[in-house]
């Protein structure tokens, strides 16, 4: 008799747990969901106060930004990869890409990278105390911080 007793309540218990771990999970990715959100939020604003909309021209030139945001979950962190192009005006000067990947809240900088046209190797390229000798390896070292 206590063996037939046992087995609905082990069952009865399982499934409890099951729901217990699904709705665990959907808490987890509405919390999730909306510390994204809150980080694009706040990375638009930032961009927009830093760089009104990413297009200046003076008597040198043009001057191009761009940014990318993520909330990195695993080092709960607003990180913002921003680009900057600047095109002179003088076709004898070279143009410069610039690249930094910063974490809005605390006001770091993870890394930084420049290049200038004509020049084959980077200006500088370093993220998180990792050196790097081009614009691609710049892209693998940051990849993991604009992912997870």
């Amino acid at each position: 008799m206590r063996k037939l007793l046992l087995v609905p309540i082990l069952a009865l218990l399982n499934g409890f747990s099951l729901l217990f771990v699904q709705h665990c999970y959907a808490d987890s990715n509405k919390v999730e969901y909306e510390l994204q959100e809150r980080c694009g939020n706040k990375a638009d604003k930032w961009f927009k106060a830093e760089f009104g909309n990413g297009i200046k021209s003076d008597k040198d030139g043009l001057f191009i930004s761009n940014y990318q945001n993520h909330y990195n979950i695993k080092l709960n962190k607003c990180l913002i990869t921003l680009t900057f192009t600047t095109l002179p005006k003088d076709k004898n000067k070279n143009s410069i890409v610039s690249k930094q990947l910063f974490d809005i809240n605390e006001n770091k900088e993870y890394g930084s990278y420049a290049a200038s046209t004509g020049i084959v190797k980077p200006i500088q390229c370093i993220v998180d105390g990792k050196y790097c000798n081009s614009e691609g390896e710049w892209d693998v070292l940051v990849k993991p911080f604009m992912e997870q």
